[in-house]
């Protein structure tokens, strides 16, 4: 069922993928002062191809030794980004549905805190999202 429902949506040209990315920041412990993340540009990469950037400006508050979430809303067209490999979006279609082979999805991000000097962001981007996704397991990477 899920096999013809992808090939509808094909057929339709129209194939959004839509979800909330939540990312877990801290701010370490040992820092004694709390931080202030201000903007992060991303990129998502599937199977380690680039699809999309983009950025969040939400500030979130992170005080040493705690965990803060940053949700990130990610939206693509994966007919645009798979325009010449139909069996790789099928693949990744049925992973996301629980059908196929596990998927990996990284997000590449630059954070930038505020600091008493003002605003600095990460001097290279950073992975901090490195999963497989789809199938019947569901597991991280460091």
């Amino acid at each position: 069922m899920d096999v013809i429902r992808i090939g509808a949506a094909v057929a339709d040209r129209d194939l959004p993928l839509r979800f909330q990315l939540h990312v877990a920041a801290q701010n370490p412990e040992e820092n004694n002062v709390q931080a202030r993340l201000v903007r992060m540009d991303w990129t998502l990469l599937i199977e380690d191809r680039e699809t999309i950037s983009g950025m969040t400006d939400q500030t979130i508050l992170l005080p040493p030794g705690e965990t803060r979430d940053v949700p990130i809303g990610i939206e693509l067209d994966l007919l645009e980004f798979f325009d010449r490999s139909a069996r790789d979006l099928v693949d990744l279609a049925l992973a996301v549905a629980g059908q196929g082979e596990p998927q990996n999805i990284k997000l590449r991000a630059t954070p930038t805190i505020d600091t008493p000097l003002g605003p600095m962001a990460y001097p290279n981007p950073i992975t901090i999202v490195n999963r497989e996704v789809g199938g019947r397991n569901t597991s991280s990477e460091p």
